[in-house]
């Protein structure tokens, strides 16, 4: 059978212009997905953020990472506070998201700030967690050198998704700063999450997503070594993991994996809570009485 060279080079230009189509559609959606600053209604966070000030007495505060970032924070002193907790938010998102969960610790001091690349933070990619790990090391540092030491413990880190892994790596590479982990709706590895999300949105072919995705790490830094399964080996202090049951975005097994490693090492006392059914991350909106019943009994369990 014989081709003509007219028809060779038609079919070779169709293969070279879709294979250029498909890696610009997934460069498109991975600078989508670390690309930064988007945290919802201005206005509405501005409002958030009076109201945490005006109630709470909170006060705007600045963070500086060891890597040169710059975060917004809000800082609540409390007088005769029993311990503070910092509070790490989702992707995507912001610390006047988290300010849902400030009566929950009415008793503490407690710290709200905005990772890099979103809200009023500095920075203009986001690791998903990789290096938002400095973020929250930067966060330990600063309310240890602000509350008084009678005041300050326990301290706790409650983070949220994605703020739950880099919360999780922080604690593994921070041999002293904090005394307990609230993690709700980690991930195990981020490299999981990336690929199912790319699975149920991109019908792509692997072998062209990991090409690609070592082609970004070369310019955006190992983000998809991520991997708090890997990390939990070192964490030394209590982790309460709350999941929901329904979760179709990070499913449950990720914080099952984790807590099944925790409690392997036995380094630390642990506990896991599968909710009943609920949105990703959005635990406390649907029971927001038990998730604060349990989060109190674990804030006890600490205190000895």
């Amino acid at each position: 059978m014989k081709f003509s060279s007219a028809r060779i080079v038609s079919t070779a230009t169709v293969v070279l212009v879709s294979g250029l189509l498909i890696f610009l559609s997934v460069v498109f959606v991975v600078l989508r997905v670390t690309v930064g600053h988007s945290a919802g209604n201005q206005e509405r966070r501005q409002l958030m953020r009076n109201y945490v000030q005006r109630v709470h007495k909170g006060q705007a505060v600045s963070i500086q990472t060891a890597d040169g970032v710059s975060l917004a924070g809000i800082l609540i002193k409390r007088p005769d506070a029993r311990g503070t907790v910092i509070l790490c938010h989702g992707y995507r998102h912001s610390k006047e998201l988290m300010a849902r969960y400030l009566g929950m610790f009415t008793q503490y001091n407690v710290l709200l700030f905005d990772f890099r690349a979103f809200g009023q933070s500095g920075g203009f990619y986001s690791s998903i967690g990789y290096y938002e790990s400095n973020d929250v090391k930067a966060a330990i540092a600063f309310v240890r050198q602000e509350i008084p030491a009678g005041q300050l413990r326990p301290l706790v880190v409650l983070g949220v998704s994605m703020g739950a892994a880099a919360a999780l790596k922080a604690a593994a590479e921070t041999a002293v700063g904090i005394d307990g982990l609230i993690l709700d709706s980690p991930y195990a590895t981020l490299s999981e999450i990336l690929d199912e999300a790319a699975n149920k949105f991109i019908a792509i072919p692997k072998s062209v997503l990991n090409g690609v995705a070592w082609g970004l790490q070369r310019i955006l830094g190992p983000i998809c070594e991520m991997s708090p399964e890997k990390y939990i080996s070192r964490v030394t202090v209590p982790v309460f993991f709350i999941h929901s049951c329904s979760d179709s975005t990070t499913n449950a097994s990720h914080s099952m994996r984790l807590f099944k490693r925790m409690s392997e090492g036995r380094r630390a006392w642990t506990w896991l809570w599968l909710t009943p059914p609920a949105k990703h991350a959005c635990s406390f909106i649907s029971y927001p009485r038990w998730y604060a019943k349990r989060v109190h009994c674990f804030l006890e369990n600490l205190c000895g």
